[in-house]
């Protein structure tokens, strides 16, 4: 299937993703309702709404997390289509070190955007957004120039997230042998401190039996 050239034969249908949004307690519609009153509203300005709706809603979700990255990343997933040009027809995947996180309305097709997570350096994944079907040509592909800014950085913000679990997670796992070794050398002083008793019993028993 080409992509199409005419803007007014592509017309998705809206509020697809308003129940998921409401589910995740991200408040979306009043942002992009106030600039879409606006008069002579143009098309980038409510590009750009998206855009800070994006950053904001993945802020929300990561001051509610519950410590768990699977957790997190399973509900930022939903929050990439919404922001994209033509959100009824969009839908984003994310893969980190071989988990494989899909949006809601999740199917796979020749026309996506790419970036990779990047962690300390290295590959670790990357986020995808596809269209399930053809759209108007734009910068890259039936991409917006804006759009690639954005999951770029979105991406970026990933990698940071996931360096941040990963010392989160070692450090813990550093507190918890710690406290293992803690009580283990209480235990310890606890035998030892036995064995001395026992230890000044038995010279006490001999001082006697010397002195009978």
């Amino acid at each position: 299937m080409m992509p199409l050239n005419n803007e007014q034969d592509f017309q998705p249908s809206p509020g697809r993703w308003e129940k998921r949004l409401s589910e995740l307690g991200i408040n979306w519609r009043s942002l992009v309702d106030e600039s879409t009153n606006l008069d002579n509203t143009s098309a980038a300005l409510r590009e750009r709404v998206k855009e800070l709706n994006c950053f904001y809603a993945i802020s929300q979700l990561i001051e509610k997390e519950s410590g768990d990255i699977e957790d997190l990343l399973s509900r930022i997933v939903d929050v990439l289509p919404p922001s994209w040009q033509y959100p009824e027809i969009a839908c984003a995947r994310i893969v980190l070190r071989d988990r494989s996180y899909d949006s809601l309305f999740f199917q796979g097709s020749p026309w996506h955007m790419s970036s990779p997570i990047l962690f300390q350096g290295v590959v670790a994944g990357e986020i995808t957004v596809f269209y399930t079907q053809a759209s108007p040509q734009e910068d890259e592909g039936p991409f917006l120039r804006e759009e690639r800014h954005l999951i770029d950085a979105v991406a970026e913000r990933l990698g940071h997230i996931a360096i941040r679990k990963d010392i989160e997670t070692r450090l813990e796992e550093s507190n918890r042998q710690l406290a293992t070794e803690k009580t283990a050398l209480r235990e310890a002083n606890t035998a030892l401190r036995a064995v001395m008793a026992r230890v000044e019993e038995e010279k006490i028993e001999i001082q006697q039996n010397i002195l009978e």
